[in-house]
């Protein structure tokens, strides 16, 4: 019984445990409380960082599909809060990045982060596109990944800014690329940086040996004209305005002497780097030094030169005229001195004048055909050639002009003899129609009619005038074989036998045989030899089949089969045009080029062809 009852010490003791113990525990919630709070405030500085930040914050499961993202991010690829959650980021991306984000979210799960940004180009709601550089990393719940959290930055602008800058680097390689002129920037410290295909024809070096560090500049340079460039060099570093246009001589790789006109402007930057366009005159200087050292001889050239030289300002007025401008003019030398390069010319051609006084004032000389009219009105075809020179201390045009009115004729006379012989062509070509027509009166008309067809399927189709011409007339003769066909056989009223028909079959390699030697323009013979082969290769003579086949001879072959059908025939009266586009329907493909038997259908169905519609063509 004693044991049961506690002593007074004890009950003394023990309220004051259950204080202590008390007390810890209200200091315990408080402790408690006071974390809660701050997790709470840590959870609302985070939120508010989240919504505020001016950086794209998202956040994303593994496969992709958004868990959340902030107003920045909404805003820029225009969704709300409601959207953004039925969206998978793969969606937004086009295929080429799909890779990329791939080895990215690789990346994430192994390392927990990604070691790189990367950068993406997302489609935004509106179906435009944004560039944005992304970093992201895991988050985790319980100790384990459950998302990735990724900061986009728009880089929109600084990366369309980066490809304009890339294109237009592009534009200006292209341009210096296939430019007429060498062109090259060089640094005085480093030598050649970039030189030109025009360059290095102008001076016989690959770009990869003059670009060489220890590449010697003075090596190009004539050995008399150094001293020049080495005093333009010491001036620029002393800082002293030089003119940009100069020139001087210089030395080929395999020692040729060249004249070069340079004009360098510095380039912007810290690196002292100067761009250079360099032309070669070479030509040009030799002319100027041999008109220079003819100076003495020119008068007596000028006055008895068989053609008309004019020397007349950059404007047009004349200077100076010779003998032979006043007599094929008709004009006085006075007369021509009042008058200015436009007045002669035809008034058609007037227009014409500024134009090329510009470009003779911009690249030195001129040369071009015109037509030049007397005083009288008589019109005279010439050839001009102007250059620029210095007469009397200034830069002044010398035209020389020399009549073609008989190498005019002489064209004129060549065209009208080829005139002649392409009629003699065609007559002979239509005599040999008319001759298979004799034996074979029953279908008379037959080679004709299947050309004004052919004809219009060609020009249908689109085919040049060439080809279009090659089907006019080898359909005029596509039969001209038969002439070695018995008549009998011809005019057979009944259905032919098999050795007959045979017989029949060898016209196109008759008719080829008969025009083979013959110079023809066009594939005529080859266009007659295969117009009765077939896609499937079950024509003949040859048994070609597809492509093989000219598409001049698989538009006549269609074309021949509807006028052979719905004509009559001695062992058959006329079958109807119906028939015959049925034929060709039908094997459309097989036998027949399909898009042929398009084009003719379309003829006789959408345009209303008719047989009796000549062209001109035909």
């Amino acid at each position: 019984m004693r044991g049961q009852y506690k002593t007074n010490e004890q009950l003394i003791i023990e309220p004051q445990g259950l204080c202590q113990i008390t007390t810890e525990l209200e200091e315990s919630e408080a402790q408690h409380k006071q974390v809660e709070e701050a997790l709470q405030e840590s959870k609302e500085r985070y939120k508010a960082l989240f919504d505020r930040s001016l950086y794209c914050v998202y956040v994303h499961d593994f496969e992709g599909n958004f868990l959340d993202a902030n107003k920045a991010a909404l805003n820029l690829l225009g969704y709300t809060k409601k959207d953004i959650s039925s969206i998978i980021f793969s969606s937004l991306l086009d295929e080429e990045q799909l890779p990329i984000a791939v080895k990215s979210l690789e990346e994430i799960l192994e390392n927990g982060y990604q070691k790189k940004p990367t950068k993406y180009k997302l489609k935004t709601k509106k179906g435009d596109y944004v560039w944005v550089e992304t970093e992201a990393s895991l988050i985790y719940r319980k100790g384990k990944p459950y998302a990735i959290q990724g900061i986009a930055r728009d880089i929109t602008k600084s990366t369309l800014a980066e490809e304009a800058l890339q294109e237009s680097k592009e534009k200006y390689r292209t341009l210096a690329e296939n430019a007429m002129d060498g062109i090259y920037i060089i640094s005085p410290e480093e030598g050649f940086e970039y030189v030109n295909p025009a360059f290095e024809k102008i001076f016989g070096y690959k770009a990869e040996e003059v670009c060489k560090k220890d590449f010697n500049f003075s090596d190009l340079i004539y050995p008399d004209d150094r001293k020049l460039i080495l005093e333009r060099e010491k001036a620029r570093k002393k800082g002293k305005r030089l003119p940009p246009v100069y020139s001087f001589r210089i030395l080929t790789k395999n020692g040729e002497t060249k004249d070069v006109e340079v004009n360098t402007v510095p380039l912007p930057g810290e690196k002292v780097r100067i761009l250079g366009i360099l032309r070669d005159v070479t030509q040009r200087t030799q002319a100027a030094e041999a008109l220079r050292e003819s100076e003495e001889k020119f008068k007596t050239m000028f006055n008895n030169a068989s053609d008309a030289i004019f020397i007349h300002d950059l404007g047009g007025r004349f200077m100076e005229v010779n003998q032979v401008a006043c007599k094929r003019l008709g004009y006085t030398k006075e007369e021509l001195l009042k008058m200015n390069l436009m007045d002669l010319d035809s008034p058609k051609l007037v227009t014409m004048v500024p134009a090329r006084t510009d470009e003779l004032n911009q690249r030195g000389h001129i040369f071009y055909e015109t037509v030049h009219v007397r005083q009288d009105g008589v019109a005279i075809p010439i050839e001009l050639s102007s250059r620029i020179i210095e007469y009397e201390g200034e830069p002044v045009a010398l035209s020389i002009a020399r009549d073609i009115t008989e190498r005019k004729q002489a064209e004129e006379e060549r065209k009208q003899n080829f005139e002649r012989l392409r009629k003699s062509l065609e007559e002979t070509i239509n005599a040999l129609a008319s001759a298979v027509e004799m034996r074979d009166p029953y279908t008379a008309g037959h080679q004709h009619r299947t050309t004004t067809l052919a004809c219009a399927i060609a020009e249908e189709m689109d085919l040049s005038k060439y080809q279009i011409e090659g089907i006019r007339m080898a359909g005029i003769i596509h039969d001209v074989g038969k002439i070695k066909v018995p008549a009998e056989i011809l005019s057979w009223p009944d259905q032919l036998t098999e050795i007959d028909f045979n017989v029949i079959k060898t016209h196109p390699q008759v008719g080829y045989d008969i025009l083979k030697n013959i110079e023809l323009p066009y594939s005529v013979a080859q266009i007659v030899l295969q117009h009765h082969e077939r896609m499937n290769g079950s024509g003949y003579p040859v048994g070609l089949s597809g492509e093989d086949i000219l598409l001049e001879a698989r538009v006549l072959l269609v074309a021949d089969v509807v006028e052979a059908m719905a004509s009559h025939r001695p062992y058959r009266p006329a079958l109807g045009v119906d028939k015959a586009l049925e034929e060709i329907k039908k094997n459309s493909g097989v036998l027949y080029d399909s898009e042929v038997v398009n084009v003719c259908l379309k003829l006789f169905n959408e345009k209303s062809f008719k047989f009796n519609q000549l062209k001109n063509s035909v």
